[in-house]
């Protein structure tokens, strides 16, 4: 507890006369605390006096009364003496008016009693501190405190610091008087947790407030006597669930009997204990679902919700649902499982919460005068009950109702009184002991007609608004009156009508045979009696022009606060296909993980800007629905085959614990326009493409990344390299409307990389001078293993640690030498980064060669240490070899490297490659970094 010492250096006492004023008083006691004369336990029970005798007074030999009778009382508590959970303790504060007892010394009077006269032990002190003495410019604040190390200091009645240490910073100081029998008792537990798991130490202890020694307990479970426990402390070294209940002690002094407060004691089981039960919930479609469970363990929780099944990502203690649809309803329990193996531990299960998600349409039914009908609550998911009601009042079986608290009504004898009626049904969810949840069902407007039902339409003709394939079909109602029953003939594949609400809604899933004529229809209308028929049409349109076809997409890396990352920060790519129907299925590939199927259909295939909200569930217990939500986009130079997709992301289908809101990854995603019956003349063809980093070599590969892409006139591509680190880079493709080429490539094992993005195809003004450019990322992962030598710390290149250069490569004729020249040239073929010595310096491989007809090379400078030999092929227009390095023990050193068109349309032809160097001192287990390789013309 902590220690307050106020002193008469807190005060100014002023001379001089001055008039009453407010004042506050503060008072304490908390370094030394107040104990009978026993000095065994703080006193609980207390009145504390403040204020003061006269001036010189003598204490000696004066009885309660007598100095009663002297002492001027400024203020006082009778509150428990309690602080911080400790007895004998008081931290208090007063308002009083100052006067007569301006500048007096305060003394602190401490009875075990309530008044002098009948308390049978009590203590005065007094301290230098005085009343304050107002003066107008300081507040009216006086302090005491009867603590040790308080400046003169005197226990006038009772003894300084000779009880035991009740909590304070010194011994307790003591009452004296007569012995008194015991006034109270309290019982306390360690530890003081609510909850208590099987296997902790428990100790509850007495403390009894008496002058007298020999007090004698007796502690009782659920009010019976525990054997054996017949002291202050009862100790239990590990509590198991048997020992859950209430406990109290009883004390005595063989004369007087006291019993404790109740210390209750819930003692949990190693598994997890559910402390809130998740309960039942019932919603309306399209509303949120939510549930709420918690359990405790000794090491913590790990949660799974379950509805059948274990739901992906639902590990929270809380799951949403966003967006209800039927088939999220059903019974859902919790499962909280240990957050670590331990002895003892393992699973449990919640009680069942049944979710039923209810449609709160409003719908029409009808039927004759003296007729039936039947009506069907709409619901998915088990209720519990239900209620119809009629007119918002609650329905009795009996007279013309029938099934009033089961899901069907019947309504028989139907009157012209029942005409305009609405029905609704509450429909319940839970049990009795858990608790019930309702909602209210949607309207059911009851229509009672005499005579054949009625189109309300003045023409002949009913005219459906018009449809679009593979689009949901807004529902239509019948325009009809008294009619209990429709049907409707004719209506194109996907399309239905509801039989008892006349609403026609569907999926149109064919075109007519003339795609610009309508459906021909026929409308029947009954109410059981009679029945009308009525010719009807419905125009189904087609989708929107050269929309259905092979997509293909990237996703940029993303990674969200806690690590989260829906490609684990690798990137990825989505691979689709749109059918002639709007509908829709792919595969997403999520950077390392295996493919996803998915399937679907366009919002709105037949719009200019068609959209899609793909729902994608994830396998795994620990990963929520994604959705891929895109626009498909057609520029606005007409060409109607070069879509792109637009404002595309792949997202977290509802909240995802730990995150603050919705997680997107941007997805760049673009439609085949190129194949066999509709060939490209703009990009067949290779491409040398050539890819380099910024920064030191150390920390990033310095060699440059190859590429080659081999396209056909059919828009396929093929691509080959190596990335500068060594890596193999394979796949294959299409290419985008206007030159896009997608590159999604993992890396590295057993922890991945990638390098992920799009290259981009630049026609020019002639065939030679295309040029290649895009937007690439490159992440290389931290792996400590000793077997990773090459950049073990991990790099991660964004779009601008990389430059893309290259184009379509071609020599003029087969004549020409590599780097496209026409005659024997010289150049250099130049090495840098990966701790190579500097420039110009003997210890280099760098050397001087003629390039010559038939790919043959002349070395120029004489470099026999570094025996540096190259091999170029003009056609391909690549280069290899190798050198040694004395740096590292003489190590022969391979290189690799191939042609490019480097600076542009009108750049030089200049070939990049990338070796991979030893680092000192040259060990199997040095690190190797990678270095460039340049050929040119100097």
């Amino acid at each position: 507890m902590k220690k307050i010492l106020l002193t008469a250096a807190l005060m100014l006492c002023l001379q001089g006369a001055v008039q009453a004023a407010p004042a506050r008083l503060f008072a304490s006691n908390l370094g030394n605390g107040i104990a009978p004369s026993n000095g065994l336990v703080g006193i609980s029970t207390a009145t504390v006096r403040f204020g003061y005798f006269p001036d010189a007074y003598d204490f000696s030999g004066k009885t309660f009364a007598q100095l009663n009778a002297d002492f001027t009382q400024v203020a006082q508590s009778t509150a428990p003496l309690f602080v911080d959970g400790q007895r004998g303790f008081f931290d208090l504060d007063f308002d009083y008016e100052t006067g007569s007892m301006d500048g007096k010394k305060i003394h602190v009077w401490i009875l075990n009693g309530a008044t002098a006269a009948t308390a049978p032990q009590q203590a005065v002190f007094s301290t230098s501190q005085t009343f304050v003495t107002p003066d107008g410019i300081f507040p009216n604040h006086s302090f005491v405190s009867p603590d040790t190390g308080v400046m003169d200091l005197v226990a006038h009645v009772g003894d300084l610091a000779d009880g035991a240490d009740i909590g304070g910073a010194a011994n307790a100081h003591t009452t004296v008087g007569d012995d008194y029998r015991v006034t109270d008792a309290t019982a306390s537990r360690t530890p003081e947790d609510e909850v208590i798991f099987q296997g902790t130490a428990v100790t509850f202890t007495a403390i009894a407030d008496s002058s007298f020694n020999g007090i004698k307990y007796q502690w009782r479970l659920n009010g019976k006597n525990i054997s054996k426990a017949n002291s202050e402390t009862l100790v239990i070294p590990s509590v198991t669930t048997k020992n859950t209940g209430n406990y109290d002690c009883v004390v005595t002094d063989d004369t007087v009997v006291v019993t404790t407060n109740v210390v209750p004691l819930q003692v949990l089981g190693i598994k997890p204990t559910f402390t809130m039960q998740p309960v039942s919930d019932v919603v309306a479609i399209g509303s949120a679902i939510t549930l709420n469970a918690l359990a405790v363990s000794p090491n913590g929780v790990n949660y799974q919700w379950k509805n059948k099944a274990s739901l992906p990502g639902a590990t929270d203690p809380q799951i949403e649902i966003a967006n209800a649809r039927p088939d999220d309803a059903g019974p859902y329990i919790c499962v909280a499982t240990n957050a670590a193996a331990i002895q003892g531990g393992g699973s449990t299960n919640s009680l069942v919460a049944e979710v039923v998600v209810i449609d709160v349409q409003t719908r029409e039914i009808g039927g004759p005068v003296g007729g039936t009908v039947k009506i069907n609550a709409i619901y998915f998911g088990k209720a519990a009950r239900f209620q119809w009601k009629r007119n918002g009042v609650d329905l009795t079986n009996g007279g013309q109702f029938s099934g009033v608290t089961t899901k069907s009504l019947g309504i028989k004898g139907l009157t012209n009184g029942n005409d305009g009626d609405v029905y609704t049904c509450q429909i319940f969810a839970g049990n009795a002991v858990a608790g019930f949840d309702s909602l209210e069902s949607g309207d059911f407007n009851l229509s009672v007609f005499n005579g054949a039902p009625t189109f309300t339409t003045v023409d002949n003709l009913i005219v459906l608004p018009p449809a679009t394939i593979g689009q949901d079909y807004t529902p239509f109602q019948i325009p009809a009156n008294g009619a209990s029953l429709f049907a409707v003939s004719g209506l194109p594949k996907g399309m239905v009508c509801h039989p008892q609400t006349g609403f026609v809604s569907g999926r149109p899933m064919a075109l007519n045979k003339d795609p610009l004529v309508p459906f021909n229809l026929t409308i029947t209308i009954t109410n059981g009696k009679d029945k009308v028929t009525r010719p009807a049409t419905i125009l189904v349109n087609n989708i929107l022009a050269n929309l259905n076809g092979a997509y293909t997409a990237w996703i940029a890396r993303s990674t969200f606060s806690g690590g989260y990352s829906h490609t684990n920060n690798l990137g990825g790519r989505i691979d689709m296909l749109i059918t002639t129907l709007g509908s829709l299925s792919g595969n997403l590939f999520l950077g390392d993980a295996k493919p996803i199927k998915f399937t679907g259909f366009l919002n709105n295939p037949g719009a200019a800007s068609p959209t899609a909200t793909i729902l994608i569930r994830r396998p795994g217990l620990n990963f929520v629905p994604l959705e891929f939500v895109f626009t498909i986009q057609t520029p606005d130079n007409g060409d109607t085959a070069r879509k792109v997709l637009s404002s595309a992301v792949l997202r977290d289908a509802f909240l995802v614990p730990g995150q603050t809101g919705i997680r997107s990854t941007t997805v760049t995603g673009w439609r085949r326009k190129f194949d066999s019956k509709n060939p490209t003349a703009t990009f067949p063809g290779i491409y040398n493409v050539a890819v380099t980093a910024s920064g030191d070599s150390a920390t990033r590969p310095k060699g440059a990344t190859l590429a080659t892409l081999t396209i056909k006139p059919d828009g396929s591509v093929t691509i080959v390299g190596t990335t500068g680190d060594g890596e193999k880079i394979t796949g294959s493709t299409f290419v985008g409307p206007t030159g896009q080429v997608l590159l999604f490539n993992l890396l590295y094992t057993p922890l991945r990389g990638s390098i992920v993005g799009n290259l981009q195809l630049n026609p020019g003004d002639a065939v030679i001078k295309d040029t290649v450019g895009g937007t690439l990322t490159w992440r290389r992962p931290a792996n400590t293993s000793i077997k990773t030598r090459a950049y073990a710390a991990s790099f991660n290149l964004a779009s601008g640690d990389l430059t893309i250069a290259g184009g379509r490569y071609a020599i003029t004729d087969k004549n020409r030498r590599i780097l496209d020249l026409a005659a024997d040239t010289a150049a250099l073929l130049e090495f840098s980064d990966a701790g190579l010595s500097p420039a110009n310096t003997p210890a280099r491989p760098d050397i001087n060669v003629t390039l010559q007809a038939g790919n043959k090379v002349q070395v120029n400078t004489a470099n026999p240490p570094r025996l540096t030999k190259l091999v170029v092929n003009a056609a391909k227009g690549i280069f290899s070899g190798t050198f040694t390095y004395d740096g590292v023990a003489n190590k022969t050193v391979k290189f690799q490297g191939h042609v490019i068109r480097n600076g542009g349309e009108m750049g030089s032809w200049e070939g990049f490659g990338w070796f991979m160097l030893t680092q000192v001192p040259g060990t199997t287990t040095s690190p190797v970094q990678s270095g460039l390789v340049t050929l040119g013309i100097p």
